[in-house]
């Protein structure tokens, strides 16, 4: 992963600073708004909690940050309003492009209901998704580095298990069970790492 901020590969750290700062603003905001009464915000304030936990762990634990934050993103492009509350999937920043119709009273609002999608959501989803990529791909890397470091290990004790039969000083039997462990070790590692795939 090239390019990198404040430490970390530039898409993953813009992600997860979006992911923090929008989410809390818009936790605290929403809190506050749901206070009021306004029903929308308690969605709002939902999302931004996620949005918290999704960033900080995309920049502690990017596998599981990187999912977290994948579904906050997806959550935010629905866009739905009944009333003049605003949307419950959208966070501090918006862009919906929608179908929407409202009710004034002397030059006053005072009703409005809209369906469409938010352009911020897309946006922070195709993010998301190159993130997850990217996370794919540097976990695939490693997997491969430590299958090049086992297999020369795993070389090499199955040739002194060889040299050690022939030698006389194991028996034929004693020479299988300790080929079995070789092969035994090399399946566990590679189901750990199978275990231990993006998104776990």
């Amino acid at each position: 992963m090239s390019g990198q901020l404040m430490g970390r590969p530039t898409p993953i750290a813009i992600l997860a600073l979006c992911a923090l700062v929008l989410g809390a603003a818009s936790f605290v905001l929403g809190a506050i708004d749901a206070a009021d009464g306004q029903t929308p915000a308690i969605g709002r304030t939902l999302i931004g909690l996620v949005g918290i936990a999704g960033g900080w762990l995309l920049w502690t634990r990017p596998e599981r940050g990187g999912l977290i934050c994948l579904a906050w993103a997806v959550v935010q492009i629905p866009y739905f309003v009944w009333n003049l509350d605003g949307s419950p999937t959208t966070q501090l920043l918006d862009l919906p492009v929608s179908a929407s119709s409202t009710t004034a009273r002397n030059g006053v609002i005072t009703s409005q209901s809209a369906v469409g999608i938010n352009l911020v959501g897309v946006a922070l989803t195709i993010l998301a998704v190159k993130v997850r990529s990217l996370l794919v791909v540097d976990q695939l890397r490693a997997q491969a580095r430590r299958a090049d470091e086992e297999l020369p290990d795993a070389d090499r004790a199955l040739r002194e298990i060889e040299a050690l039969r022939r030698e006389g000083k194991i028996t034929r039997e004693e020479a299988n069970e300790r080929r079995k462990a070789v092969f035994e070790r090399l399946a566990a590692h590679r189901d750990a790492d199978a275990g231990a795939g993006p998104g776990t």
